[in-house]
């Protein structure tokens, strides 16, 4: 249940964050230049906001049961939560918080997502559906 942040030259652990607020952490983006971290929590349905500089959970967020993978427009501010139960959850991201703008039924096992930074279509490979792979792309919804 926590965070642990290695160095990668000596392979050693260099400190841990606890993840209260969240069961089973599984889906993790870093934003570097904020020092914020993204942890999806696959028992629970919660999104983390990590404050890596002070080592602490400064916000919690539902989103869909059992999330898995997270992508990110940075130009856009917009972070992608996929879940393996099918919904997208979509956030704003600004000023090092995030703001829920949607959650989106895509389909059972939607558990990828990934962003085009160029032209900010969202993708998201379903592996069955109605029988057969397909490869969903999505227009980001409009900021409120």
């Amino acid at each position: 249940g926590d965070m642990v942040v290695i160095d990668p030259a000596t392979d050693t652990v260099e400190r841990r964050i606890p993840l209260p607020g969240g069961r089973f952490p599984h889906g993790l983006y870093l934003v570097p230049q904020d020092h914020i971290a993204f942890v999806a929590c696959e028992r629970d349905a919660k999104l983390l906001t990590v404050d890596l500089a002070e080592g602490r959970v400064i916000a919690i967020n539902d989103v869909g049961a059992g999330p898995d993978v997270l992508a990110f427009d940075a130009e856009l501010g917009r972070l992608y939560v996929a879940a393996e139960s099918g919904p997208l959850s979509v956030f704003s991201y600004r000023d090092r918080a995030l703001t829920k703008l949607a959650d989106m039924a895509i389909a059972s096992s939607a558990h990828t997502v990934e962003v085009n930074p160029t032209n900010h279509e969202v993708y998201l490979p379903l592996e069955n559906w109605q029988g057969r792979p397909i490869l969903r792309i999505m227009a980001p919804p409009p900021s409120r």
